[in-house]
């Protein structure tokens, strides 16, 4: 019974580790991480705050970003 138990409960995690797995690929989890930390590096260079504009939207993308990620 105990290893009845044990097996069922590891099929519902594998079978939840599937659909996480579905999801971030869905929501192209690695493309907004990857975009993120290039975002990152932009909001580094002290170049991009001669364009205030500029820096806006970066500072607004990488916001976004990192609620989504």
């Amino acid at each position: 019974m105990e290893a009845e138990v044990i097996n069922q409960l590891n099929n519902t995690l594998n079978d939840l580790e599937k659909r996480s797995e579905d999801i971030r690929v869905y929501m192209d989890y690695q493309g907004k991480k990857d975009r993120l930390e290039e975002v990152i590096g932009l909001s580094e260079d002290p170049e991009l705050w001669n364009d205030p504009k500029r820096a806006q939207e970066i500072g607004k993308e990488s916001k976004s970003l990192k609620a989504s990620c």
